[in-house]
């Protein structure tokens, strides 16, 4: 039982914080929560309703007057009288209207006021290519090889140091990582904090918005520590194909100054100062691809052959005329093409080139024909983050001292007698005297619940105290709630 007690405006404030969420839908998923995938094309008449390929029509005319009105001549916008939601920092936004496009909708209901620009990915089948660039011709192998067990995740770091949960459960897991997910880089820093996690650090959150992880764990293993400025290891993984990271007795990776691969079964790691740590050897005879190459500054790999597509990239040079099958080499940039992603400033690229637009605004994502002639039908999986406000309800319920000192639970009061009534028969009624443990003057009730109700007297919400808050009869108290809407 309980009181009711007016709040005055004064009592309620208003505050607001913005909420990101991420989506991985397929494309079943995507068309199942509302999602549209459609083709248009313009025409300057749109024709009548039933005529073949009005709609069509009508999305490009809606398309060209809402985005594309102002981009008159090379691509550039100018003035004009519309607006046309440009979602570009850049002086001289570009965009390029479409005769003929596919229209990807996303609905409000997913990606609430507009989506958070760098976010947005389409993995499309057959991007199964990896391409590397040396800094100079180099004559060797590139090494592609799947891991037995992948954790993957998608990261917008908040702060330079963050961490990861793979939960795979090994202490000497093996890390990717993917700016945009397409170049990998190399962060400030990466460390084991345990078999189920592991800790990243990048030189500024601005640059590295957007990080695609791969932790992955080897059944054929081989772990060795060391000591000193170089460590020659042998291994029974019987094969020169092996992956080789190598980390610190804190458990921070470092990168050595020379991996050479001497036959299939030992490996020589230099380092350019002492140090002291250890060594992780992988392999993975079911899972990798090797591919040769000859004088080569440029190259690409297929991995289509490969049973998954998460996997490790490891390029080495061939150094049979020294003593050692080869040695490994840093790639100058190594770009896995994984499909669509967008650049941040309404532009979707694929491998880099330009394939269409994108309004955050409205979750549209507008992609020519002639730029993606087969990839609609292959995209698998759509991403993007959703931006959505929350409003805070900031309540205070005062309650003076002289206020709601008296319980009115039918418990506290004596019973009386049994009435003989058709209404009441069987009910006790309480009566109006105080139990008598009751009556001391120390006797306070309890607050364990406070409802919010709006005018009309509906119940809107409930918060609960933990534990029970006595009621002072000596002070005035005040209850704070905050309600997300």
């Amino acid at each position: 039982m309980g009181s009711l007690k007016r709040i005055f405006p004064g009592d309620v404030t208003v505050e607001s914080y913005v909420a990101n969420k991420q989506h991985t839908l397929t494309v079943e998923e995507f068309t199942a929560k509302g999602g549209r995938i459609l083709t248009g094309s313009y025409s300057s008449s749109v024709g009548y309703l039933g005529d073949l390929g009005y709609e069509e029509r009508l999305y490009g005319s809606s398309l060209k007057h809402l985005y594309y009105s102002n981009f008159k001549s090379n691509n550039t916008v100018e003035s004009g009288s519309f607006e046309n939601y440009l979602e570009s920092t850049l002086t001289l936004p570009r965009r390029l209207f479409p005769e003929e496009f596919y229209l990807i909708s996303i609905p409000r209901s997913l990606y609430g006021t507009s989506i958070k620009p760098s976010t947005v990915q389409g993995e499309v089948s057959g991007s199964s290519f990896v391409s590397l660039e040396f800094s100079s011709p180099m004559t060797g192998k590139i090494l592609a090889i799947t891991p037995d067990s992948t954790y993957r995740t998608q990261q917008f770091p908040t702060s330079s140091t963050f961490t990861v949960s793979h939960n795979l459960n090994t202490a000497s897991p093996f890390v990717q990582t993917l700016l945009r997910s397409s170049r990998e880089f190399i962060p400030e820093e990466v460390s084991i904090v345990d078999s189920n996690s592991i800790q990243i650090t990048v030189s500024s959150i601005e640059e590295f918005n957007n990080i695609a992880i791969t932790v992955g764990s080897f059944t054929n293993l081989h772990t060795s520590s060391f000591s000193g400025t170089s460590a020659s290891i042998s291994h029974t993984l019987s094969t020169s194909d092996v992956l080789v990271h190598t980390y610190d007795s804190v458990g921070r990776r470092i990168l050595p100054e020379s991996i050479n691969i001497i036959d299939t079964g030992s490996v020589e790691v230099l380092f350019s100062e002492p140090v002291s740590g250890s060594i992780n050897i992988a392999s993975s005879p079911s899972g990798s691809v090797v591919q040769e190459t000859s004088l080569a500054e440029d190259f690409s790999i297929d991995t289509s052959g490969l049973p998954s597509s998460s996997f490790f990239i490891q390029a080495f040079e061939d150094t049979s005329s020294t003593g050692s099958l080869s040695t490994e080499i840093i790639p100058e940039q190594i770009i896995f093409e994984r499909g669509l992603y967008d650049d941040g400033e309404g532009r979707i690229l694929k491998d880099g080139e330009y394939v269409g637009d994108i309004i955050y605004s409205h979750g549209m994502v507008i992609l020519p024909k002639d730029l993606n002639s087969n990839l609609i039908d292959r995209i698998q999986n759509i991403s993007f983050t959703s931006t959505l406000p929350i409003y805070i309800l900031d309540i205070n319920c005062k309650v003076r001292d002289y206020e709601l000192n008296y319980s009115n639970n039918p418990t506290t009061t004596n019973k009386l007698s049994r009435f003989k009534d058709d209404s009441t028969e069987g009910v006790y009624r309480s009566g109006g005297t105080l139990k008598s443990h009751l009556t001391g003057s120390a006797f306070r009730p309890y607050v364990t619940s406070i409802g919010l109700y709006n005018d009309l007297g509906e119940l809107l919400a409930v918060a609960k105290t933990s534990p029970a808050i006595p009621k002072s009869k000596d002070t005035d108290m005040t209850f704070n709630i905050q309600l997300d809407l």
